[in-house]
């Protein structure tokens, strides 16, 4: 097990329902930011960095991101007890540019799926959004976070404190009910070239 390594020094106001993320002393430099659908910031925990960062504005086009999403935990149930949770990837409302498998019967999946994408460095937020597969019907929301790489593309490991969606009083009602949406754990790994082992994807 890996001890946390970077958090952010200041605490971020808690959005309603939300947990706000347990403060880890360290320096903040170059410590991505999550913002919550509530639109509180919060920052994600660094359990392990990965490599240098890439400054979005001044990196080369395109810029490239092998992404892992590894696990989550203490999802809401959206099946009575338990859920069958995916998780979908997203640029600033675009399609999903990578969906996880469904994991059955669990509110603290693991994935670790990877996958190579070719993010434009004028994408400045990726949308990580967890579902309950359901075979009859939509699926349900389970719970989502917003990643900022405006400023910075940082490699490591993170955790990431899933939120409501913006304005949904369903999904806040759901928040105070459970304690919050859960954490979703990834890894993340930027490059100015592409991985040679991976399929590419576009945003």
């Amino acid at each position: 097990t890996v001890a946390p390594a970077v958090q952010s020094s200041a605490a971020a106001p808690p959005s309603q329902g939300i947990a706000p993320p347990v403060p880890v002393p360290g320096p903040s430099k170059g410590v991505p930011t999550v913002v919550a659908p509530l639109g509180a910031p919060v920052k994600p925990t660094l359990r392990a960095p990965g490599g240098p960062a890439i400054a979005s504005a001044s990196a080369p086009k395109p810029i490239y991101l092998v992404l892992t999403i590894a696990s989550a935990d203490k999802l809401i149930p959206m099946d009575l007890r338990t859920s069958d949770p995916y998780v979908t990837v997203s640029a600033e409302g675009r399609p999903p540019v990578a969906t996880t498998r469904v994991v059955e019967s669990t509110l603290s999946p693991v994935w670790n799926q990877s996958f190579h994408i070719e993010v434009p460095p004028e994408v400045g937020k990726l949308t990580f959004t967890v579902w309950d597969s359901d075979s009859w019907g939509r699926d349900d929301f389970d719970g989502m976070a917003v990643w900022d790489i405006s400023e910075v593309r940082l490699s490591g490991t993170f955790v990431l404190q899933l939120g409501p969606r913006l304005g949904n009083k369903d999904d806040e009602k759901k928040a105070r009910k459970y304690g919050g949406w859960g954490e979703l754990t990834l890894a993340a790994q930027w490059s100015t070239m592409p991985s040679s082992t991976l399929p590419m994807k576009r945003v």
